[in-house]
C-alpha cells in the first residue's frame, strides 16, 4: 500500500517472499503506485517476482480502498530501507488490527515496540524477513491471528507531544 520507490524496500520483500517455503500459505499483495522516474525499479521488482503466483500486483488504491485492503490482510509488510519519520501506513494497520512485519529504522522502529504490535527486522536482510514471514504464516495455521486490539495515538496526541517538546526548548 504506497508507491514504487526504492526507498520503501520493495524489493526486499519479494525477495523475502521466494525464500518462504512453498508449502507454507502466503500471499504477498502489492498496491503500488508508479511514478514515472521509479518505472526501471517497477520493473525490476516485477521481474524479481516473476513466477510466483504467491506474489500479485494491483493498481493502487485511493484512500477509502486502503482500509478496505488491511480488512482482507493478516499483516502488513514495511521493508523501508530508509528512516521513515512517521509511518501513516504502520499507524493506519496498528488502527486495523493488524500485525506490522517492519524494518527496523526510524519511526517504524518506535511504533512496533513489542511483540503485541508486530516485529521489526533488519532493513535489506531477506532471509531476516523470509524467516519472520514464515514464523507468522506457521502461527496463523497453527493457531490463527487474531486482530490485534489496540490504541492508536492520533495525530491530535502526536500535535500535543511536540508541543510539549517545542515549550521545553
Amino acid at each position: 500500500l504506497g508507491r514504487f520507490d526504492p526507498v520503501k524496500g520493495l524489493h526486499t520483500a519479494v525477495e523475502a517472499l521466494r525464500r518462504v517455503p512453498a508449502n507454507l500459505n502466503v500471499r504477498l499483495d502489492v498496491y503500488a503506485a508508479e511514478a514515472p522516474q521509479h518505472r526501471f525499479y517497477a520493473a525490476r521488482v516485477r521481474e524479481m517476482a516473476a513466477g510466483d503466483p504467491r506474489i500479485r500486483f494491483h493498481p493502487p488504491r485511493d484512500r477509502g480502498g486502503v482500509a478496505a485492503c488491511m480488512a482482507e490482510a493478516d499483516a502488513l509488510l514495511v521493508p523501508s530501507v530508509w528512516m521513515e519519520t512517521g509511518p501513516l501506513v504502520v499507524l493506519e494497520a496498528m488502527a486495523a488490527g493488524l500485525y506490522v512485519l517492519g524494518s527496523n529504522r526510524g519511526g517504524i522502529a518506535e511504533l512496533v515496540d513489542s511483540p503485541a504490535s508486530g516485529e521489526c527486522i533488519a532493513a535489506e536482510d531477506p532471509q531476516s524477513w523470509a524467516e519472520a514471514i514464515a514464523r507468522l504464516a506457521r502461527r496463523k495455521s497453527e493457531v490463527g491471528l487474531p486482530r490485534l486490539r489496540r490504541s492508536v495515538r492520533s495525530m491530535a496526541d502526536v500535535a500535543a507531544d511536540m508541543m510539549d517538546i517545542y515549550a521545553t526548548l
